[in-house]
């Protein structure tokens, strides 16, 4: 098997994998409740808590446990894992 053969097929297979992992993603993303949905929106796009709580008009405390409560839906233990997980997804 020649390098690029290799190489072919090592993408093949991570691409596959990246399908598989969207499909997961797409079924936890089912999961969260308009709100949280919103705040899941703000954050992949960058916004911090403060930013998110002034552009959906909740108080601070509340983006903060929504956004535990989808860090904790999805699976993932930090902003940026969200956002490396989730920028193509929605």
């Amino acid at each position: 098997m020649l390098w690029f053969d290799k190489t072919r097929t090592i993408k093949l297979s991570y691409r596959q994998g990246f399908d598989n992992r969207c499909q997961d993603c797409r079924q936890r993303l089912s999961l969260l409740a308009s709100e949280e949905y919103g705040v899941f929106m703000l954050l992949r796009e960058g916004f911090t808590r403060k930013e998110c709580s002034q552009r959906l008009g909740l108080k601070s405390r509340q983006v903060k446990n929504l956004a535990k409560s989808v860090f904790k839906k999805l699976c993932v233990s930090s902003l940026s894992e969200l956002i490396v997980n989730y920028r193509e997804i929605s």
